[in-house]
This record gives C-alpha cells, sequence and structure tokens, in this order.
C-alpha cells in the first residue's frame, strides 16, 4: 500500500501532487480529477472509464454516464440514478 506524504496542505499520490479534499467540496479545483481510492482531487491524466451506462447524479446537479466518468469531471460525490430521477 503506497503511503500518502502531507506538507503544506498538499498530498503527494504516487509521485503525483494533489490537494486535501475539504469536508463537503462538490467538485475539484480546474485541471484536477476526483480519486475516489484516496478520496483527494489530484493532477493526473484522466484514466479510462468503461462504456458502461450506469447512470449517478453529481453533487453538481449533472449527470454522469458512471461514477468514473463523473470522478474524471472532478466530481467528488455522486448518487445511483440520473438527477431529477429522469
Amino acid at each position: 500500500m503506497k503511503r500518502l506524504i502531507g506538507i503544506l496542505g498538499l498530498l503527494f499520490v504516487t509521485g503525483v501532487m494533489a490537494d486535501i479534499l475539504p469536508p463537503r467540496a462538490c467538485t475539484c479545483p480546474a485541471g484536477q480529477i476526483f480519486v475516489p481510492t484516496r478520496r483527494v482531487c489530484a493532477v493526473t491524466p484522466t484514466r479510462q472509464c468503461p462504456r458502461i451506462f450506469s447512470p449517478v447524479c453529481g453533487c453538481n446537479g449533472k449527470t454522469y454516464a458512471n461514477s468514473c466518468v463523473a470522478a474524471n469531471a472532478g466530481v467528488t460525490q455522486w448518487t445511483q440514478g440520473r438527477c431529477g430521477g429522469r
């Protein structure tokens, strides 16, 4: 298991600089993706997402094809299903 090292409010996840996620943050800062396994926002290349349609509603009120796509968009919290029940 890899360690997280905190320095001046930043985390380094496997050699990539990442921001510590504020408790109620809905989205990551621009240019960062959400890393669910670490609960941090990180400047990393966008990861490949499976082409599986399992919609989730992001805390920003937008519907995403699946949780991977939401995380790549920087969304930190979501619920299963489309936004607005549609």
